[in-house]
């Protein structure tokens, strides 16, 4: 005999028919296992009647809370990730692709581009060989400098920087009130 429709029925949540209820109050009466079950619903539906409900611990919805923003987070961070390498997968795919293309186009501005590298290489040289000669020619000036010298001047210049902020922002109100 098939069951599942009586199974069905009895933990079924909206009204049943009249064939319906006869049909199943036919069924509980011929079928031992049908009646054990529907017995069964009925003790766990009135143990969970019966129950008093338990009270979460204290800060739960605070640390629920902060919990469900790390994953937030956390799956933020993946999708990020996913996206970022995805991306740079494809770019690095297509500049494969098109660089397999282009490599016979520029094989013959290879030797002028090789010969502007070490032009740019040189001038970074030169550039670097030029700071090395204004870093020690700076070192050799503020050694001639005193130390009383070297202490006043930057003191000098913040308050006068300060002074010129203060200025600045007296004159911005003051206008802001005229207008007003």
């Amino acid at each position: 005999m098939k069951h599942q429709q009586f199974d069905t029925w009895l933990f079924e949540e909206e009204a049943l028919s009249p064939d319906q209820d006869r049909a199943l109050a036919e069924h509980l009466e011929s079928c031992e296992h049908c009646r054990a079950l529907a017995a069964a619903g009925r003790a766990v539906e009135g143990q969970l009647l019966t129950t008093s409900q338990i009270e979460p611990a204290p800060g739960f919805t605070q640390r629920w809370r902060a919990c469900l923003a790390d994953d937030r987070h956390r799956v933020g961070q993946r999708q990020l990730g996913a996206v970022l390498l995805s991306t740079t997968v494809g770019l690095v795919t297509l500049a494969l692709l098109f660089g397999a293309q282009l490599l016979p186009l520029l094989q013959p501005a290879i030797p002028a581009i090789t010969q502007w590298f070490s032009k740019i290489v040189a001038v970074v040289a030169h550039l670097n060989l030029v700071r090395e000669i204004f870093s020690v020619l700076l070192e050799i000036m503020v050694e001639g400098i005193p130390i009383v010298y070297r202490v006043v001047l930057p003191i000098s210049l913040a308050g006068l920087s300060a002074v010129w902020i203060v200025s600045l922002y007296r004159l911005s109100f003051q206008n802001l009130r005229r207008e007003l």
